[in-house]
């Protein structure tokens, strides 16, 4: 089990420095250095992960000769967009349920504004006659 003062307060997910995992992530980055640089996973796993973090150059010095070429984890994919703003805000499926239940109301309404016309009249003959 991860204790989190086991895990490096330096590391965040690459948009949001306030959020890392517990578990080696590609997109996990290191803020000692300017700009964040993602991590590669075994460093992570090695280091930033575990109580060593505190023998990490970049903790104890904040990478004074720069940030290694060598820990560039280069496979970060930020997905960026709306979305990813709004994780663990607003979860996304409120939004899209309230624009499909929007988009039903808006519906009915037009076709219930449509049909205020006068209901067709069966006559004795056995037809229907339109009146109005």
């Amino acid at each position: 089990m991860v204790l989190m003062d086991e895990i490096c307060p330096y590391l965040g997910m690459i948009d949001d420095p306030k959020t890392s995992t517990i578990f080696p992530d590609n997109c996990n980055a290191c803020y000692r250095t300017d700009p964040p640089k993602p991590v590669v996973l075994t460093h992570q796993r090695s280091i930033c992960l575990v109580s060593d973090h505190k023998m990490c150059e970049g903790f104890t010095e904040s990478w004074r000769n720069g940030f290694p070429a060598s820990l560039h984890n280069k496979n970060c994919r930020k997905t960026g967009g709306l979305l990813r703003k709004w994780r663990g805000k607003l979860p996304p499926m409120w939004i899209i349920a309230g624009v499909i239940l929007s988009f039903l109301v808006i519906l009915g309404v037009f076709f219930a504004v449509s049909n205020l016309g006068p209901a067709p009249v069966s006559t004795l003959e056995g037809g229907i006659t339109f009146s109005g």
